[in-house]
This record gives C-alpha cells, structure tokens and sequence, in this order.
C-alpha cells in the first residue's frame, strides 16, 4: 500500500485560497476547524467538523479557507494500485470513492461516534509518520482500513444528500457556465456577453456567494487543466493553449507564482 499523510494546522493567507486542483491519488480530507468551503462540480459546501471530503484520481477540486483563518484537517492520499493485490472476490476499499460520479457526493458526514473513531486512527497514523517504514507498517494498513471502512459505511447508509451551500440562481448558472466553458473565457466581458448580464454585477455577486474571485476561479480551473495535461505527457505549449490560456508568457508567469516551478519543471517532476 503507498499512502502519504498530512496533519495541516495554518493561518491561510490570500495566497494560498482558493486553488483548483486534481490529484492522481485518491485523496480523503478529514476537516477539523477553520472556515472552509468546498467546490466541486457546480456545487459548493461549508464544512464543518468531523466533514470528510471524498475526491478520486482527477477529480477537480478546491478548499477556500477565509484569509486570516486558523485551520486544522488531516490529509490522506491512497495510491489507486494499493489494492489491486486483492483477489477478483474482494470487495476494493476504494470502490465507494470512485463509483461516484465525478463533481457529486464528495462529502461523507459521520456521526459522533464515528468522527471520535476516525480522529484516533489518523492520530495514530500521525504517530507512525514518521518511521521509516510508513508503507509497510501494519499498524498504518489497520488504520488506514479502519478509516475507509467506516466512510464507506456512512457513505453508503446516507439517507440524503449533503445540504449544498443555497446560491443565488445567477451564481449557480453562472458556475455551471464557467465550468462548462473556463477554456474559452478570456475576461469577465465574455462571461457577461454569454449570460446577458453586466459585468460588475456577476462579479460582485459570485464574490459575495462563494467568497473568491470570478477571474481567480477561472484561473485556477485553467491552471488546475494544464497540470492535467502537463501531467499526461503534453508539451508545454499544448497544455498552456488547450487549458484557455491565450498569452504564453503570462501562463508561464502566473504558473510559476501559483504552483512554485515552471511548467517545464513541473513536467519533468511528473515524469
């Protein structure tokens, strides 16, 4: 099993808000405290404590955690060959994660109960993370199963689905416009021309419902496309014009900023 860990405790700035992203791994997010929403697809979600965020290899996501904000979750990335040892009779522990379809059902709610166990397993994986032996422990494989079995139990008895954040119905046509069409937007004028309405209002209303910035969401959904591509092999090049990108120059610029390396660096680091 090849697993990694993290227990995040931060003061989030603007910088580090609002960054759409997909992983190769299957990653679990189990929230603590802070003031956190969740997108994916064209719905979003406050969490609250004990939340787990579900999202599997690829799926688009994003955390906005208020700027100036204390925040505290666990992360927990899980190779997708982990369990391909299992025999053909064997039920995958992932198979609930990555069933869904992409974009819905990606937060899992516990009860008490199960959000005390689950806070214990991850602390006990804290206490093992830093052995050299991680992945091959089977205190780490115990914990790691006694976690999915039990999201997989209130994944699959949830009676209804998670309560979505109630947006504005321009906001929510607005996001499903945006994520359908992020490649071919260019400015908040293109936007404004397709749903026939002002730009100033669509702005100032999406900041008001979700908290970031419209021209910052379709930024990191092109970013967040070029990393794909960039990860599956394509050219630099390729990735900056196919992700909506229309200034080279800039894409490298605003890469570098948001993700720390160039996108050539970045591709030779995938490889």
């Amino acid at each position: 099993m090849n697993i990694e860990f993290n227990h995040l405790i931060d003061v989030y700035s603007d910088m580090h808000r609002g960054k759409n992203h997909s992983h190769p791994n299957y990653e679990l997010f189990f929230f603590i405290s802070g003031d956190c929403t969740y997108f994916a697809g064209n719905s979003c979600y406050r969490m609250s404590y004990g939340d787990v965020v579900i999202t599997k290899p690829g799926e688009l996501h994003m955390m906005d955690i208020e700027s100036g904000c204390k925040s505290e979750h666990y992360l927990l990335y899980i190779d997708p060959q982990s369990f391909n040892a299992l025999s053909e009779d064997a039920q995958n522990p992932l198979a609930f994660m990555g069933n869904r379809p992409i974009g819905t059902d990606n937060i899992v709610k516990l009860t008490p109960d199960q959000i005390e166990e689950v806070l214990r397993c991850f602390r006990a994986l804290e206490e093992k993370s830093v052995d050299s032996d991680f992945n091959g422990s089977l205190d780490v494989f115990t914990n790691v199963m006694c976690i999915l079995n039990i999201l997989n139990q209130a994944f699959l008895n949830r009676e209804v689905s998670v309560e979505q954040i109630a947006l504005h119905p321009t906001c929510r046509l607005l996001l499903e416009y945006v994520n359908a069409n992020f490649q071919t937007i260019h400015g908040l004028e293109d936007v404004a021309e397709a749903m026939k309405m002002s730009a100033p209002y669509l702005s100032r209303l999406f900041k008001q419902q979700t908290g970031i910035s419209l021209m910052k969401y379709i930024r990191q959904k092109k970013l967040a496309m070029a990393k794909r591509l960039l990860c599956e092999g394509s050219s630099v090049t390729d990735a900056c014009y196919a992700a909506g990108f229309d200034n080279y120059t800039h894409f490298i610029t605003l890469f570098r900023k948001e993700v720390g390396v160039s996108p050539r660096e970045f591709r030779n680091q995938v490889k």
